[in-house]
């Protein structure tokens, strides 16, 4: 396979690798069903196995400057090994001071699993940094993240299937908002996430997406592509009130 096709596949799988960020999330459906196997999620392959070997690839195939990169990162390791170890030992001291309900406890090995996935992030603009992804496909990633997302939560609203975003199940749809539903039910059981795993981070998503979207509809100079973006950002702006976060609530409104 010649150099130049190797490179193709690396940046087709992290373009793919970004976009189908929430479908990855939805893995926890999963969860017990894998567990009783010991199997690990999804997730957990792709941001624990995947994408260290992907920022490798990309480091020994496209960094052009690898002495720096190596030593801010060894820095940035020695900075975060630091971290987590006074973090660590102030957690175990005050946990058993606290009084806490049995939802909230601490576990080394838990804590380091998440500082991990926290860390994660600064190493995915890394290889988007040095993909260097054209406009097109920009657009293609947030296109697809929108609708993707949208559509889901817009359908599992409408036809009240979804988990809400806040506890259960939604027990109305969009419409029902207006017809005196709250007499009956709390507004939170009214909120809808579709099945996506945590309804902040979706909204956060969302909000993300929203400026970008406005962006791609003023610069547009093909009246289809207008149109299509304009229904985008209407339903996606209209799944931002289904969601019901404060993030996506006020940023439907306040973005444009």
């Amino acid at each position: 396979m010649s150099k130049e096709k190797k490179k193709d596949i690396l940046h087709i799988l992290i373009v793919i690798l970004i976009a189908i960020q929430p479908l990855i999330d939805m893995d926890y459906l999963f969860y017990d069903f894998l567990n009783q196997f010991g199997l690990p999620r999804l997730s957990t392959i792709l941001r624990f196995i995947v994408i260290p070997c992907l920022i490798l690839w990309v480091f020994f195939k496209k960094d052009t400057n690898k002495k720096k990169t190596f030593v801010a990162v060894i820095l940035y390791g020695i900075a975060l090994t630091i971290y987590f170890v006074l973090h660590t030992k102030q957690a175990i001291a005050l946990v058993p001071r606290l009084d806490l309900t049995e939802n909230f406890y601490f576990n080394t090995w838990q804590e380091l699993t998440y500082v991990l996935t926290m860390v994660i992030p600064f190493f995915i603009i890394y290889l988007c940094y040095q993909e260097s992804f054209t406009l097109d496909e920009i657009k293609g990633i947030c296109y697809f993240l929108s609708g993707f997302v949208s559509i889901l939560i817009f359908i599992g609203d409408l036809y009240v299937f979804a988990n809400s975003t806040y506890y259960g199940k939604t027990v109305g749809n969009i419409f029902t908002w207006f017809n005196g539903i709250y007499t009956g039910y709390h507004p939170r059981t009214l909120a809808s996430k579709f099945f996506f795993n945590e309804g902040n981070t979706i909204g956060i998503l969302l909000f993300m997406l929203l400026p970008l979207l406005y962006y791609f509809l003023s610069i547009s100079v093909n009246k289809k592509e207008k149109i299509w973006v304009s229904v985008l950002i209407f339903v996606q702006s209209l799944s931002m009130q289904m969601l019901a976060t404060r993030v996506a609530t006020f940023g439907a409104i306040v973005v444009p």
